[in-house]
């Protein structure tokens, strides 16, 4: 595809451990950046696993330590990074 997205789990970018990722897309010369979010808290390994929608259209982002390590997924639409 000609989207992709990129997470830092382990960032230290405003809190320990807090994560953070990225989405780029392919303009057929170059990759540009769509949008990045960090909303995880601090411990949290925001962006340990990502998935992108088939149609392109979302990401899924998992936050591995969430709450006492139960974890959880937040859903963006891409277009709105």
């Amino acid at each position: 595809g000609k989207i992709i997205a990129i997470g830092v789990p382990n960032s230290n970018y405003d809190g320990y451990n807090r994560g953070f990722f990225k989405v780029y897309r392919y303009t057929g010369s170059n990759w540009e950046l769509i949008g990045q979010r960090n909303d995880g808290a601090v411990g949290e390994y925001f962006g340990r696993n990502i998935l992108i929608a088939q149609d392109g259209l979302r990401v899924f982002v998992s936050s591995m330590a969430y709450d006492n390590n139960k974890g959880r997924v937040r859903i963006y639409d891409i277009e709105q990074l």
